[in-house]
C-alpha cells in the first residue's frame, strides 16, 4: 500500500492499533524540584501571596530539573498526568491539645496546585490531595484484538489512575504540549494552612521537631515524547 493510498490512523480500528504499536514513543517525564533547607525558609518563600512556583528556575542543576531552558518543554510532549511529591519529616506534636501536625498533611489538605501552558492555557487547578506521588503501577496488556485475553504486568513508571490526569478518566484524552511551550505551576496554601505553618515555624525557636531534610517539593509532568505519524 502506497503512502498516498494509506487511509491514515483513526479511520479503521485495527489499522489504528497497528499504527499505535509502531509509532515511536519515549516515556520522559519533566520534573522540577524546590528545596528548602528549613521550614522557616519554606514559609519565607511562600511569602504574603502564599504560593511557591515551579518550572521558573534556571536549569543549571540536573538534580533539580531536567528542562533544558527555563520553563520550556524540550520536545513535543503528550502530557498524560501530573504528580506532586512532598518530602519533609518535620512534625509538630501539640501535646496540650493532643494533635500531631506534619508538613505533608498541611500541604496536602490545605494546598492547591495550578498549572499553565504559555501563561494563559490552564492545564489544571485542583486541591493538592488530587495529585498523588505515583511510584509504580500494575496493569494488563491485551493479547488479542478484542481483549478477551489479558496479560498482567508490573511496571516501574506511573500509569493511568495513579496521578492527576488533565484528560480526566478517559485514557485516550490528554494534552499535547508542543516543543518550546512555556510551562508553569504553583502550589498555593490557604489561610488556615499558612497559620498552621506559622505555628510550626515561628521566627524564633520553632516548636516543630525538624530534620535535616527540610522541605522538598517535586512536581512531575508525566508523558511521552510525541512523534506524529508520517505516512
Amino acid at each position: 500500500m502506497t503512502a498516498s493510498s494509506y487511509p491514515g490512523p483513526g479511520t479503521d480500528v485495527m489499522l489504528t492499533d497497528i499504527v499505535d504499536a509502531i509509532r515511536d514513543k519515549i516515556w520522559e517525564p519533566l520534573f522540577d524540584v524546590l528545596q528548602y533547607d528549613t521550614g522557616q525558609e519554606f514559609v519565607t518563600a511562600l511569602g504574603n501571596q502564599a504560593f511557591v512556583p515551579f518550572f521558573v528556575q534556571i536549569p543549571n542543576n540536573p538534580e533539580l530539573t531536567n528542562l533544558q531552558a527555563q520553563g520550556k518543554v524540550p520536545f513535543d510532549m503528550a502530557l498524560d498526568g501530573v504528580e506532586l511529591h512532598i518530602a519533609s519529616d518535620d512534625i509538630y506534636h501539640d501535646v496540650a491539645n493532643g494533635h500531631l501536625y506534619t508538613v505533608k498533611q498541611i500541604l496536602r489538605e490545605h494546598g492547591r496546585l495550578i498549572g499553565w501552558a504559555n501563561g494563559n492555557y490552564r492545564l489544571f487547578n485542583d486541591k493538592a490531595w488530587k495529585f498523588p506521588a505515583a511510584a509504580g503501577f500494575n496493569t494488563a496488556m491485551s493479547q488479542t484484538q478484542n481483549a478477551t485475553t489479558l496479560y498482567a504486568q508490573s511496571n516501574g513508571v506511573p500509569g493511568v489512575g495513579n496521578y492527576f490526569r488533565p484528560g480526566g478518566p478517559d485514557p485516550k484524552m490528554g494534552v499535547i504540549l508542543p516543543a518550546n511551550t512555556t510551562i508553569r505551576a504553583e502550589l498555593h496554601l490557604d489561610a488556615l494552612g499558612m497559620a498552621m505553618l506559622g505555628v510550626m515555624y515561628p521566627a524564633d525557636q520553632p516548636p516543630a521537631e525538624v530534620s535535616a531534610l527540610g522541605v522538598q517539593l517535586t512536581i512531575e509532568f508525566e508523558g511521552w515524547q510525541a512523534r506524529k505519524y508520517q505516512p
